[in-house]
């Protein structure tokens, strides 16, 4: 299966709320979102919150969108 199947099919399983494809999901992406948060992070705000907390919220935020059917993907 190609990357782009691999994708489609990540993005299916998301949207049926499949617990394996949340797993997975956030295996791929949250170690590249946690450097972004750890790097976007304003310092003021950096030790307040930590930047763990910052990606699960942004994935939550988008796995709840996603399987509303908010985005097209």
């Amino acid at each position: 299966m190609d990357d782009q199947a691999q994708f489609h099919q990540l993005i299916d399983g998301l949207r049926r709320g499949d617990s394996r494809c949340g797993h997975e999901f956030f295996d791929q992406y949250g170690p590249l979102l946690g450097r972004l948060a750890g790097k976007n992070l304003a310092s003021w705000l950096h030790r307040r919150v930590d930047p763990d907390d910052v990606v699960q919220s942004v994935c939550r935020t988008f796995l709840g969108h996603l399987q509303k059917g908010d985005y097209q993907l």
